[in-house]
């Protein structure tokens, strides 16, 4: 059995059966407001088909006490349609700190459709907790006993998050698919230049009727780096497909949002991800041959006409993948490093205001180049790191169709510093004159 190194206090893995006989449960529908004590205050969660936008949909939630350890209520892998909306009301204490999670098979965005959409809404009394219309994975805090300060000692430790929705293949009931596992592993430096590693948050779902949604989370040293390893133990002689949606963050940074993309066709049963908030480059890399590349990046505003197709909604709080700015590592002018091309691998697309982040071990003897599109007519930012130092050149190239190009691997050489801030984009194609000037002001 694999021996676990992690701090017990958050490390709690929330692992869902399914609760009704049957592949997909109803959804409860409550139309009736229970009345609640002086010491409570009401929960509501409400997930509702707007109009022709689908007939059906599939979700999960869970509402829990962590501290008690007790659920209050949940479905999971339910299905709700569009005469019977989700609507589940509970009663809480009002000085409690309880959790809302949130699942879900696959990202649908209302604003692709021409009509109607999906919405989700999470309220606390007369306060709303969320409210989206194309909503994936999420965790939602609330109550009076919630801590101001992060459950994780903020100095030496990080917030670790693991979800996924084992729902999106395998559709035969008589024939669930193999295990699946996960583990969090720090390396460590050893002696003589080794490397040693120490398993931090590990599980095994043995099949999908019994773990169809998980949630794990830990607080993990701050300045270690990590990989989070996913495997399929038992590799199926048949057909074979998992494309189940995972994300997996730490301090709520998205580092892979995407399909698990399992299949026999290409021989691909494991996915491993790097993620750190501060870690060593010479740990994480082969400080002989290698370098470490990373990416920060965040979309802050959609782009005017987002949602203009759409008859119900004004706008969405996802950008889809293939809205958003591409961008990807190229090397020798080939897309080699094939696992970097973010935005096409990030199929749920990116929520606005939320920081996505990628980190690879690249060549050190060539030279690599940074790539993204600058023609988004929205806003975004993003940063690059080599070895934790900060690149901060910026070239724009390829009109009409402009891109914005950094230098990495041998090639960074003078573009490298110590520090920065970032540089926030308003792109060509925009409505406003500032969105024009933000990048050509890089070409003079």
């Amino acid at each position: 059995m694999m021996k676990l190194a992690f701090r017990s206090l958050l490390s709690l893995l929330l692992v869902a059966a399914a609760m009704a006989k049957g592949r997909y449960p109803d959804m409860p529908t409550n139309t009736t407001a229970p009345v609640c004590g002086d010491d409570e205050e009401l929960f509501q969660l409400q997930m509702t088909i707007v109009e022709d936008a689908k007939s059906s949909d599939r979700a999960t939630y869970r509402v829990v006490t962590e501290s008690t350890n007790v659920i209050h209520d949940e479905c999971i892998r339910c299905e709700y349609d569009l005469k019977s909306p989700t609507d589940v009301k509970l009663c809480l204490p009002r000085d409690g700190c309880h959790t809302a999670l949130l699942g879900r098979w696959n990202r649908h965005n209302s604003c692709e459709n021409r009509r109607g959409g999906i919405d989700l809404l999470v309220t606390w009394g007369d306060n709303i907790l969320r409210r989206s219309n194309a909503w994936l994975f999420d965790r939602i805090d609330f109550g009076d006993g919630c801590p101001t300060e992060p459950v994780c000692d903020k100095d030496n430790e990080t917030f670790f998050e693991f979800f996924t929705e084992r729902d999106n293949f395998n559709m035969d009931e008589d024939d669930p698919p193999d295990a699946f596992s996960w583990a969090l592993m720090e390396t460590k430096a050893g002696e003589n230049g080794t490397q040693n590693e120490v398993a931090l948050v590990g599980g095994q779902a043995k099949d999908q009727e019994s773990y169809p949604f998980i949630y794990e989370t830990a607080c993990v040293p701050r300045n270690s780096c990590l990989e989070f390893h996913m495997w399929n133990p038992n590799p199926p002689e048949d057909y074979y497909d998992d494309d189940s949606p995972i994300s997996v963050r730490l301090d709520r940074v998205i580092y892979s949002e995407r399909d698990l993309g399992f299949d026999d066709f290409r021989n691909v049963y494991n996915r491993t991800i790097k993620l750190s908030k501060n870690c060593p480059f010479e740990i994480a890399c082969d400080a002989r041959s290698e370098d470490l590349f990373a990416v920060e990046y965040e979309i802050t505003r959609v782009p005017e006409d987002h949602c203009a197709d759409n008859d119900s909604y004004e706008s969405s709080p996802v950008v889809e993948s293939w809205d958003a700015p591409d961008f990807f590592l190229i090397d020798n002018k080939t897309r080699l490093y094939d696992d970097f091309i973010f935005t096409p691998t990030q199929k749920y697309g990116f929520e606005l205001n939320k920081t996505y982040a990628f980190l690879k071990c690249i060549p050190n003897d060539i030279c690599a180049q940074f790539q993204i599109d600058a023609n988004y007519t929205g806003d975004f930012w993003y940063k690059l790191f080599q070895n934790g130092a900060e690149l901060t050149n910026r070239e724009v190239k390829g009109k009409p169709y402009y891109y914005i190009e950094t230098m990495a691997g041998a090639c960074a050489g003078a573009e490298t510093v110590s520090s920065g801030t970032g540089t926030l984009f308003s792109v060509p194609g925009g409505v406003a004159l500032s969105s024009t000037l933000a990048v050509f002001a890089l070409l003079v």
